[in-house]
């Protein structure tokens, strides 16, 4: 039986931001189509995390679609209120580079912790992935594809538990044909490498790798 945490708050996305509301501190991570830094917020100095998409290089079609959608989606997970899913806060366009701000998280990821430990204890390994489970059925219920669940995208609050950030690939079944691969290299479900049509049950083949 897996516990969880109270539920989150939810975020507005009513208020607008701009590039110059933020300060790039030190890359987080990086792959072949972005990156991802710590970032402080100018007017309250509060942690951020910020992707960097390039949308040259992710093959985006039409940005303000793309912006859009995951917009949508983002605030479809928040209202969902589940301790366990961390959408963005904020998205949007900035030349040729999508910018996509969720909550930071110092407590690190699941490559962070596997890097450090690759021998988890057994009752520590359930309940990671007791949570993402849950995390992924509660999406899924909500009928929603992450599509990137890798290591790097599964967080840890302050308590220990599992937190799923990283939605900038995140869409619906219908819509799944038309967006950007992610980059995920060994995650990758095999119809996503493959280029082949896939939906829900692709982020759980990316769970079983």
């Amino acid at each position: 039986m897996v516990i969880s945490p109270k539920p989150r708050s939810i975020h507005s996305l009513k208020q607008d931001v701009k590039p110059g509301d933020f300060r790039l501190l030190y890359t987080l991570f990086k792959d072949s189509i972005s990156s991802t830094h710590l970032c402080r917020k100018c007017d309250d100095l509060k942690l951020y995390a910020i992707r960097i998409l390039n949308k040259e290089r992710a093959q985006i079609r039409s940005p303000h679609d793309h912006i859009q959608l995951q917009m949508e989606i983002c605030q479809e997970i928040r209202e969902l209120r589940s301790s366990f899913l961390s959408p963005f806060i904020w998205i949007y366009e900035h030349g040729f580079e999508i910018h996509s701000i969720a909550e930071f998280y110092p407590n690190g990821s699941l490559q962070d912790l596997l890097d450090r430990d690759t021998s988890l204890s057994e009752s520590h390994a359930l309940q990671i992935a007791c949570e993402i489970v849950e995390a992924l059925d509660t999406l899924h219920t909500a009928g929603i594809i992450h599509r990137d669940l890798a290591p790097y995208n599964i967080m840890f609050d302050v308590s220990g538990h599992v937190v799923i950030t990283g939605f900038g690939q995140a869409c619906r079944p219908d819509s799944a044909a038309s967006f950007p691969l992610p980059d995920t290299g060994l995650y990758c479900a095999p119809e996503l490498i493959l280029g082949w049509a896939h939906d829900l049950m692709s982020t759980v083949g990316a769970l079983a790798c």
